[in-house]
């Protein structure tokens, strides 16, 4: 891949960071005096050149991993605090369990993972449904 200008490299970051074409072109050259139509068409060229469509991919591919290391940290370490909350006081309330601390656990791993939002309707907290993730926490 040869070098990109730093406009081309600015238009991958847009582009690889969820802005459409025709924004990414428009955040990364001067096309204050373009037409709509214009910066489409030079963005969707921008689109067709090898060493920029590689770019993109090369900053997705980074992206993902990065998001990958924080979802499997943060699932991790409340993995951690589930045991700990399914772990029996002892005391005054002895052998009894803090299922709250346990509850709350769950709930943030669920949330992570996309398995539990909650929605508003007509005033009542609904779960909505969410597709099922297969992640292997072993790796």
């Amino acid at each position: 891949m040869k070098g990109l200008t730093a406009k081309q490299e600015k238009f991958c970051q847009l582009v690889a960071s969820g802005k459409g074409q025709s924004d990414a072109y428009r955040g990364s050259y001067n096309a204050e005096n373009m037409s709509d139509q214009a910066i489409y068409v030079e963005a969707y060229e921008s689109m067709q050149n090898p060493d920029i469509a590689l770019r993109i991919k090369e900053i997705q591919d980074e992206m993902a991993e990065a998001i990958k290391i924080t979802v499997f940290s943060e699932v991790a370490d409340l993995k951690k605090i589930e045991e700990l909350a399914s772990k029996a006081i002892h005391g005054k309330y002895q052998n009894s369990y803090d299922l709250s601390n346990w509850i709350n656990a769950k709930k943030e791993v669920a949330k992570l993972l996309g398995l539990y939002a909650p929605t508003k309707t007509q005033g009542e907290i609904t779960v909505k449904e969410a597709p099922k993730l297969e992640i292997d926490l072993n790796d």
